[in-house]
Order: structure tokens, then sequence, then C-alpha cells
């Protein structure tokens, strides 16, 4: 915070605190056991869902090839109502879409820089993504894909620190779970965040297609290091399944 204060100023301190303090309050109720159990039940009787919808599985990282090309009724992006739509099953060709250069995760932007940093050794800031984040900023553009966390180049190298932490940690300590972390009671390289029972599921998120490919929800930053450490297995939470791969047992 005083890194902050010296930085950015004391508005910019007092408005961090107001958002920390909101985000705890909020964590802390939300994201208690009581709260997912009582989600599971309601989500339950509003629609088919599966039995342990909050069940963490283990999976190779580069089985995981595409985003998922599922769409929300409200045209919201998938990965801002993952957590309401744990456990559902659906129908829909959205897991055939998926399956295309448009949602390839070697095509991503993120991904093709990750890859050109830690395995190529280039400069942050002569990859394409941060370049494209800079302008980003500059243009005032609400296309950054880190506009939830990156209000200024501050900010973004900030954010790019954070994933040397976490590429670090992987490379001489190995892939930690959510739980592991917090078990231990040590730092998530990608920021604070209240220690919950909804931190403990908060890996990796997938959707399941009617054969059961894995398609990426949320967690693309540290499924794309797993894939660049050359990690073999990582926790994931299976938020949609295509009612064909259910059916199919």
């Amino acid at each position: 915070m005083r890194e902050v204060y010296r930085k950015r100023g004391a508005i910019e301190l007092f408005s961090r605190l107001v958002r920390q303090i909101r985000y705890q309050f909020s964590a802390r109720i939300f994201g208690s056991r009581v709260w997912f159990r009582a989600r599971a039940f309601a989500n339950s009787v509003r629609y088919e869902t599966v039995p342990n919808p909050y069940k963490i599985t283990y999976i190779n990282p580069d089985s995981v090839q595409y985003f998922s090309a599922r769409k929300n009724k409200s045209g919201k992006n998938i990965a801002h109502t993952r957590w309401k739509d744990i456990g559902r099953v659906a129908d829909g060709d959205w897991d055939i879409r998926s399956i295309s250069s448009e949602y390839a995760i070697k095509n991503s932007l993120l991904y093709e820089s990750i890859e050109n940093h830690f395995e190529r050794g280039v400069p942050w800031e002569q990859t394409d993504y941060v370049a494209t984040s800079r302008e980003h900023l500059r243009q005032d553009c609400h296309q950054n894909t880190w506009r939830a966390t990156v209000r200024s180049e501050e900010d973004l190298w900030e954010r790019c620190e954070q994933l040397e932490k976490l590429y670090e940690r992987i490379e001489t300590s190995g892939y930690k779970s959510k739980q592991e972390v917090f078990d231990s009671q040590s730092n998530d390289p990608m920021g604070y965040y209240p220690r919950t029972y909804k931190y403990t599921l908060d890996e990796v998120m997938i959707d399941r297609g009617r054969d059961g490919e894995p398609l990426l929800v949320d967690g693309k930053h540290r499924l794309f290091l797993a894939k660049v450490c050359g990690i073999e297995e990582i926790p994931v939470l299976v938020v949609v399944r295509h009612r064909e791969y259910v059916n199919s047992g």
C-alpha cells in the first residue's frame, strides 16, 4: 500500500482500500461452504445438474486445446457467470463450434506472448499481448483482457510481475492446487484473495463437450503456464457438461 501511495497518491490508495474491504466482506458471505451448498440446491431445482458439482478432478493441461464457445442467454462472458453455472447440463452445438481455429488456444495472443516470454526470452514489452494492452490503455479501450485489474501501465507491469512469480513457483515447487495453497497459508502469486471455501474451488475451469473434450472457461494464466512448464497434471473444476457426455456415463 505504501508503494501505491508513493506512485499513485492518496485518492488511488483510498479507492483500493474501499474495493478491498468490499471484496473481503462479500467474499466471506458468498464464498462460504453454506452458500455454495445452497446454490447447488437452487440450481438443481431450476435446471438439470450433476451430483457433487464442486468435485475437483485432474487432467493433463495439454489436453485443453480450445476455449469453450458456449454462450449465455444474457450474452455475458461465460467466465463472468462461471460460479452460478457450475454443475449444469446443457444441449447445443457449442462444443462442436469450439473446435475451430477461432477458439484454438495456440492462436491466443496471451498464450503466444506467455510462450514467447518464458520459452524464448522475449521481454514483456516486446510481446504482442503487452503491446496491445498498452495501446488499449492509451486509447482508454475496454477490449483489454486484463481490464478488471489493469487500469494503468503500472498495473500492467504489476500483472506481468505476478506471472513471473507464479512461473517461478511452478518451476521450483510444482503446480499447487488452491487447496494446497490454502492449507499451507502461503501467498498467492496472482494477488490477495480471502481464504474461503470458494478460494479452494477456484481452479482452472472447463466445460466438457459431448465426447468429453475439455474446453477452457477460466484460469487461462495458470493453464498456459502449466503448459509452458510441462506440467503433466493439474486440478480443474467442470462448469457445464454437454448432455450427451453425461448420458454416455
